[in-house]
């Protein structure tokens, strides 16, 4: 920060600056216009305005640049956990746990969420969605149902606003169960989520 203010006041200086008196010219014989300051320097009020606006336009490109640096960029963003949990058996909306994300956007992104489960399926059924702040898409709803293994998977691409955002993976099972990828080689739980930026 400190250069940019050393660059701004290299500008602002440059901007100001005029020539020295000019061969015979003093205080008291300036042409109409011009004005006579005590370090002995003249400048034009039009050259001075055109300065500025110069200086101004420098400002803004600047501005741009920083504004484009500062955009959203592509990043991978994960959640999953090792540790043994058991699902619930109440057969209602439950988040499905350690996967939850949380997203902090500038600017309006598109992205793409992805999450799977493995585990145990005790002949019954696991149902899953994706809840996106407070909205649960339609087209993120999986089912394993019936039987002995579950692995539901599902996607969701789209944009998302500038600001923060909730993301996380929710499930239903009147069955419940462990899972546990940490102590089971074959268990798994995991959200992904890809931002792709501007």
């Amino acid at each position: 920060m400190k250069s940019l203010y050393q660059f701004l006041g290299a500008l602002a200086l440059a901007s100001i600056s005029s020539p020295g008196l000019g061969e015979g010219q003093n205080c008291d014989n300036l042409p109409r216009g011009m004005t006579c300051f005590e370090a002995g320097t003249v400048a034009k009020a039009d050259q001075i305005n055109e300065n500025f606006n110069a200086l101004a336009a420098q400002i803004a490109e600047l501005g741009k640049r920083l504004d484009q640096q500062t955009r959203s960029r592509p990043a991978v963003y994960q959640a999953t956990g090792k540790s043994r949990t058991i699902l619930s058996n109440d057969n209602k909306w439950t988040d499905f746990p350690d996967l939850s994300i949380r997203l902090d956007l500038n600017e309006k992104t598109p992205v793409l969420i992805f999450y799977q489960a493995g585990m145990e399926g005790s002949n019954s059924h696991l149902v899953t969605r994706l809840k996106i702040d407070e909205d649960l898409p339609l087209t993120t709803r999986s089912i394993a149902g019936n039987t002995a293994y579950w692995s539901p998977s599902n996607m969701w691409l789209g944009e998302l606003d500038e600001g923060s955002h909730a993301v996380k993976v929710q499930y239903r099972t009147p069955a419940g169960g462990p899972n546990d990828p940490g102590g089971t080689d074959w268990h798994s739980r995991v959200l992904n989520v890809i931002t792709f930026g501007r």
